[in-house]
């Protein structure tokens, strides 16, 4: 029974030395016996109650401590990611804008010089448009330095644009390579590979991608079965433990996948989703994805509650009478965007990416 005189409870609080009444600390102090609050955070924020013993109050103060060591790690590594991709990012910034200037030279082209030509052979009489007639041939010869010229410049223009999409599959790989997880530190699965022989490197190539980024201690010793599927859609069978992929099924799919597969077999995985889940969208309604991607195909039933995710597929779940929510695609969906679109990931939506970071590595 607990004891809410002497100080050492206030209203039902632990009272610390250096504390206020709720839990946030005005200046320095050290903890008090019974436990207490953190700097910046009351309790009810990180989860005491009167209710909890002694040993349960610690375990909350250092599982919000340990929190906080995760989320600096996070932010430290998405920051140190976006600095090593800035030199490509610079690259792919000025082929582009190469890549617009002359299109720019080859409008101006079109309008100044080729666009009068074209116009005064239009408007010849049409049996004269011919090049045995004199002046249409005097014409169109005026046209063909310029018509080289315009050439030349789509040439340079589709060059720049190659090489700005191979700079970002080099950008991709940069920004993946910064955010693995180091040798001997990654997660040691298994892979049972049923489907044809034309599936067998992209699920080797996902399988590694999910093994640069997912930390030793999830998944190390659990056998991914991946079978193939005559279906539209790839999907993950919690009951049969199996991932099903379609013969055009790319790496972003398999790694999809293998999200599914993490959050179903890692119980502490999928609480964490679950609970990020819950605060993103705590405030939103379910919406049919149909109408959010009316071409995508989903039926009625599929819902989803978008908050500010890059992808509104984020907040859909899935549910089981009786059990409520089994399932989310949080972890799936988070970890393709780790693969796809790293950068634009850490960019638009660091809440989203600083959770993956954590989570990947078992903080």
């Amino acid at each position: 029974m607990r004891d809410y005189h002497s100080g050492a409870w206030y209203w039902g609080w632990p009272v610390i030395k250096g504390s206020s009444k709720s839990g946030n600390w005005k200046h320095k102090g050290r903890k008090g016996k019974r436990g207490g609050s953190l700097p910046g955070a009351g309790h009810g924020a990180i989860g005491i109650t009167p209710a909890m013993s002694s040993e349960e109050i610690d375990q909350a103060i250092g599982a919000h401590r340990e929190g906080q060591v995760a989320a600096k790690e996070a932010k430290r590594a998405r920051a140190k990611m976006l600095r090593d991709v800035a030199p490509i990012i610079k690259q792919i910034s000025d082929a582009k804008a190469r890549a617009k200037a002359l299109d720019k030279q080859r409008s101006d082209l079109i309008t100044e010089h080729l666009a009068p030509l074209y116009a005064q052979m239009k408007a010849l009489p049409k049996e004269r448009q011919k090049m045995y007639d004199p002046e249409y041939a005097a014409l169109k010869e005026q046209a063909k330095p310029f018509e080289a010229q315009r050439t030349q410049l789509f040439k340079g223009s589709s060059a720049e644009l190659t090489y700005a999409q191979n700079l970002n599959l080099k950008l991709q790989q940069k920004a993946v390579d910064s955010l693995s997880v180091p040798e001997g530190q990654r997660a040691n699965f298994n892979l049972d590979i049923q489907p044809g022989k034309d599936l067998e490197d992209t699920v080797g190539v996902g399988a590694q991608v999910f093994s640069q980024l997912v930390g030793t201690g999830t998944m190390d010793g659990k056998t991914l079965k991946v079978v193939e599927t005559n279906k539209s859609r790839a999907s993950y069978n919690d009951g049969t433990k199996t991932a099903s992929l379609t013969p055009y099924s790319k790496t972003a799919s398999v790694v999809h996948e293998m999200g599914h597969w993490w959050e179903d077999h890692d119980p502490a995985a999928f609480s964490k989703a679950l609970s990020f889940w819950q605060r993103r969208t705590k405030r939103e309604s379910f919406q049919q994805l149909n109408k959010i991607f009316p071409h995508e195909g989903y039926p009625d039933h599929e819902v989803t509650k978008p908050d500010q995710f890059m992808d509104p597929y984020s907040g859909k779940v899935y549910t089981e009478t009786g059990k409520g929510i089994t399932a989310t695609e949080i972890l799936s969906v988070g970890l393709e965007k780790m693969y796809t679109q790293p950068v634009a990931f850490a960019k638009n939506d660091p809440d989203y990416f600083d959770f993956m970071y954590s989570t990947l590595r078992g903080k």
